[in-house]
């Protein structure tokens, strides 16, 4: 029960996170007018770094299993990720290649938050 306790508060933590990143890449979109290729590497560097930082403080908090507990972070922070898509898209209508960009850098730095965490 606990350890889900700590999953859900930083979950939240990294979602928090990606807001505020995804804002600030609106805002570079908006008086910039950056092109889709620079803003979709903007999107996959926010994911990374909620991913990173949620699972640094999770693996932290939890003392052990460190690696698997990054893992098990960056999927859950994946699957919300994607079911928010499915909800707003109303289905699935993404492309697969992007899909997996996006698998492959949430696990990814989960694996690597849950490793550099003390």
């Amino acid at each position: 029960m606990r350890e889900l306790k700590n999953v859900l508060k930083t979950l939240i933590a990294g979602y928090v996170i990606t807001v505020v990143m995804l804002f600030i890449i609106a805002l570079c979109l908006y008086k910039m007018s950056l092109g889709e290729q620079i803003v979709s590497a903007g999107v996959l560097v926010t994911y990374g770094v909620s991913v990173f930082v949620g699972a640094l403080v999770l693996a932290k908090i939890q003392k052990s299993k460190r690696l698997m507990w990054g893992i098990v972070y960056g999927i859950m922070y994946f699957t919300i990720i994607l079911a928010a898509s499915i909800i707003a898209n109303k289905g699935i209508s993404c492309n697969w290649p992007g899909l997996a960009k996006t698998f492959v850098v949430c696990i990814t730095s989960g694996l690597v938050g849950g490793f550099v965490s003390p």
